[in-house]
């Protein structure tokens, strides 16, 4: 049983050092899309 917690212990370990790596790098940031205006057609009132 210690061999399994062992196990676990450093599988947290592993998947929180992952995590925070992935969540610290960069992200793309893409430009905001052309405003056509047929994508926001309202005919109707809102009820």
């Amino acid at each position: 049983m210690a061999k399994w917690e062992k196990i676990t212990y450093l599988g947290i370990a592993t998947c929180t050092v992952l995590a925070i790596y992935n969540l610290s790098e960069d992200h793309p940031h893409y430009e905001e899309p052309l405003p056509y205006p047929y994508l926001h057609i309202r005919n109707k009132e809102f009820p």
